[in-house]
């Protein structure tokens, strides 16, 4: 891989907040711990690419439901990506991540992937959220 950004230097004072809009399947699975680590893939530079940071807060939001869970990042890891860095990718992460070979194969044309470990996953009551945009994560709030 030719360019690897690892961000993990956040302190807890200066976290960020983000909502992640997420498949039911996989909060199910994240809640359980099953799936450790959270796969961001795009063809362009977009959050969460370079905007999280260990320590930051995430909540999740069932895909047009509400938000039923929050954890926190632990670990992050941010790739651009070239030809076979995304077979690496989910040789190393494959299985925290607990997609099958078919959610990997249909990203082999993307650009950056960010990978986020979380941790402290808990399921909180529903809070209702009025997104209606296409966007799959927001950066809700920026550092001090």
């Amino acid at each position: 891989m030719t360019r690897r950004l690892r961000r993990e230097t956040s302190s807890l004072p200066g976290r960020r907040l983000h909502l992640a809009v997420v498949a039911q399947g996989y909060i199910q699975l994240i809640l359980r711990d099953v799936k450790t680590v959270e796969a961001r893939l795009s063809v362009t530079r977009q959050p969460p690419f370079g905007r999280v940071d260990r320590g930051d807060v995430i909540a999740m939001k069932r895909v047009s439901g509400p938000i039923v869970a929050i954890g926190i990042a632990s670990r992050v890891w941010s790739y651009e990506l070239e030809q076979g860095d995304l077979l690496r990718i989910e040789k190393e992460f494959g299985d925290r991540v607990a997609a099958d070979a078919t959610f990997w194969r249909r990203r082999t044309t993307l650009g950056y992937a960010t990978l986020i470990e979380l941790t402290d996953v808990r399921p909180i009551v529903p809070i209702a959220c009025r997104k209606r945009d296409q966007r799959a994560w927001v950066v809700l709030t920026t550092k001090p």
